[in-house]
């Protein structure tokens, strides 16, 4: 296992870490604490990024970065708690997405290596984006053979929200190489929440039976997208869905490309995550000038329920002061 990293920008202390052993090179930046890239030995990268780490600080598809205070939408970017009315920035339309304006992907981490991977930290100052709260928030990276494991830890000094993610996006065929076309996923989940137009979740609960969005068998991602006489998958042009793991099942999530043989096995604590396929057009410039398309691979960011302090009586995202979250996701890349 070998551990080392380069300095991006003296003046910012923007760092780049790169894990690696004999499976895997695996690349962080501490803006953001974001994964940069995912890499097999045979030179196949399988994260959408940029080679440019300093375009990191825009961003604005979240390639990669750790996602806070709440990930996803909270709608009105206005919530309620002990009483007391709190008002966030609305970088989505009318409603907050994955943070506010400058949330976690945009902040610069203090990094640490430790045994195989490496720790980042950020203080959240109360009232950052309108959270109540100092929040001291770790990101804990390590890579253990196939499998890179992230944990979360944060401890707030008021009662506040707390829903961290990451937004990697997967593209088993090789980022900038086609579409997940060959692709198919597995996971027990019988339910996912709808959302309205504005990809709002709605807090309706809905069953998959039926549905494109039917995974308990494996089943071709791209095929449920042509599914567009769904309502859902016509609201959200595609999949932008939370969904619930079955209790009593392994909370686990396992996405094949039948051509490359490439595997990744998405593994958690949390209860459910959020399935988005982007649908770009006009095509991103990713990494080596690469064109990333509509449908050029697919982000599985597991978390608690978007919009959960309006859509539960009992809110997951509440943290209560001086009380630690904790929460770990591992990810395993394998050839089948």
């Amino acid at each position: 296992m070998n551990i080392h990293n380069e300095v991006i920008d003296k003046k910012s202390n923007i760092l780049l870490y790169t894990l690696e052993n004999e499976y895997l090179t695996i690349k962080i930046t501490n803006l953001g604490a974001s994964v940069v890239s995912v890499m097999y030995k045979d030179g196949t990268d399988v994260i959408l990024g940029y080679d440019d780490i300093l375009l990191y600080d825009e961003n604005p598809n979240y390639f990669g970065a750790t996602i806070g205070r709440c990930a996803n939408r909270i709608a009105n970017a206005t919530f309620s708690l002990d009483g007391k009315d709190y008002e966030l920035y609305p970088n989505d339309g009318i409603h907050s997405l994955h943070g506010g304006k400058e949330g976690f992907n945009k902040k610069i981490f203090h990094a640490t290596t430790i045994a195989n991977g490496v720790s980042m930290q950020y203080l959240s100052a109360d009232g950052e984006e309108g959270y109540p709260g100092d929040l001291d928030v770790q990101v804990v990276f390590q890579l253990d053979k196939e499998t890179l494991s992230i944990s979360y830890h944060a401890t707030p000094s008021k009662d506040t929200l707390i829903n961290l993610t990451n937004h990697m996006y997967f593209a088993l065929q090789g980022e900038g190489n086609g579409s997940i076309e060959y692709q198919t996923m597995q996971v027990q989940a019988s339910t996912f929440m709808e959302n309205q137009t504005d990809h709002l979740a709605t807090g309706k609960i809905a069953s998959v039976q039926g549905r494109p969005h039917d995974f308990r068998t494996t089943s071709s991602i791209v095929d449920a997208l042509q599914h567009d006489e769904d309502e859902q998958i016509k609201t959200c042009d595609g999949f932008d869905n939370f969904f619930i793991f079955d209790e009593d099942q392994p909370k686990e999530v396992i996405v094949k490309d039948a051509k490359s043989g490439n595997k990744l096995i998405v593994k958690t604590d949390l209860p459910g995550f959020h399935l988005y396929v982007p649908n770009y057009e006009p095509a991103i410039q990713g990494k080596q000038n690469h064109a990333y398309h509509g449908n050029c691979a697919l982000c599985i960011e597991t978390s608690y329920a978007p919009d959960a302090i309006h859509n539960q009586e009992h809110p997951d995202v509440i943290c209560k002061a001086n009380e630690p979250f904790v929460s770990t996701t591992s990810y395993t890349f394998t050839k089948s």
